[in-house]
């Protein structure tokens, strides 16, 4: 029984929380606008909509 819990609770991590989780890290880029996303170590990426950015 505690390898049915065990299953379970692998295939929620990985059908539910994991998808979850690398959403949470994106963005939308609307078409015609322009995102600066400055990173702690000091560099700077551009992304130019439509699209997603980190």
């Amino acid at each position: 029984m505690d390898t049915l819990y065990l299953i379970g609770g692998v295939l929620f991590v990985v059908l539910v929380a994991v998808p979850f989780i690398v959403a949470s890290f994106l963005r939308n880029v609307e078409a015609g606008t322009i995102r600066l996303v400055s990173w702690l170590a000091g560099g700077t990426v551009i992304y130019r909509g439509p699209g997603k950015s980190k």
